[in-house]
């Protein structure tokens, strides 16, 4: 353990463990344990208590993602149009969603407060590395779901579908696989009609 400890617990790398228990009988049982170190991201407006929030979400993200929501949701394949026409595929957005955990070091979470007319929940801007979550008097965020959301718009779901298909589309195809790991949410949410 000496080695591990020393050359690769950095951020921004994925360990697993795996113990096998055997007794005198032969009787064996093993357990696997896989953790990723994430570095913090950057944040800008946003109260300790909201920082706080951000990473539990992320942590969230990391779960839902080692859980498998995507990798098993295969019915994605004939119902998002981007993996159905061949212009994504769901290991490569799980592939560039775990690059991106990875590197939260460069991604800047701002918080902004709006009033409720304004309120998106939520936004990223192509071609940058910030990605905006708002609050309103009425309405907050749902972290998880929305950070989420943004890192699926981040990864694929963007102006490089433009070619193929419109705004509106590249947007509900990006909600329908965050949907997929965020069953609970509702089908409406406030600002995102």
């Amino acid at each position: 353990m000496e080695y591990a400890a020393a050359h690769g617990m950095e951020t921004g790398s994925a360990w697993s463990w795996t113990v096998l228990a055997e007794d005198h009988r032969g009787r064996s049982e093993r357990a696997t344990v896989r953790a990723w170190f994430l570095p913090h991201p950057l944040f800008d407006g946003c109260s300790r208590g909201r920082r706080e929030e951000i990473e539990e979400a992320l942590l969230e993200i990391c779960g839902l993602l080692q859980q498998g929501c995507l990798m098993r949701a295969a019915g994605l394949d004939h119902s998002v149009a981007a993996f159905r026409d061949g212009h994504l595929t769901r290991v490569q957005l799980i592939d560039d969603m775990a690059r991106q955990l990875w590197n939260l070091h460069l991604i800047t979470f701002r918080c902004a407060d709006v009033a409720d007319a304004d309120w998106r929940g939520g936004l990223w801007d192509e071609f940058s590395n910030q990605i905006e979550l708002q609050w309103s008097p009425s309405h907050r965020p749902n972290l998880a779901y929305l950070i989420f959301h943004e890192l699926v718009q981040k990864v694929g779901f963007n102006g490089d579908l433009s070619a193929f298909y419109t705004d509106a589309q590249i947007e509900s195809q990006a909600r329908e696989v965050a949907r997929t790991c965020f069953p609970q949410i509702p089908h409406t949410i406030p600002g995102e009609e």
